[in-house]
């Protein structure tokens, strides 16, 4: 009796230990789906007509995206990340964090 004990004990550890390490990987995030129409149009949009050099000036980026589709926020908690941007700036420009605007919340039904 005493051994089945333990081929039991070692059938459901192993059994554990496999369920943890397959549910890990599946977990693991992975490139979105390609194909189909686009969900977001991007467009940007200058606070100056002119760059006049030494002058600060804003650059916005306008998200539409499709109904049922959303961005999180800067501060987005646990789940989800918010849109980065990677500049190529000429010699001598800079670029500050980016600004968010405040955020509308979205429930889910």
């Amino acid at each position: 009796m005493r051994s089945m004990a333990r081929i039991t004990r070692f059938h459901l550890t192993a059994l554990v230990a496999s369920v943890l390490l397959v549910g890990q990987t599946a977990a693991q995030p992975g490139p979105a789906p390609h194909g189909g129409p686009p969900k977001a149009m991007l467009s940007l949009h200058s606070s100056v007509e002119a760059v006049v050099p030494g002058e600060p000036f804003d650059v916005g980026i306008r998200f539409q995206l499709v109904s049922g589709w959303h961005t999180y926020w800067h501060n987005s908690g646990d789940s989800g990340a918010p849109p980065r941007i990677t500049w190529a700036l000429p010699d001598g420009f800079t670029a500050d964090d980016i600004q968010f605007p405040v955020p509308v919340r979205h429930v889910d039904a």
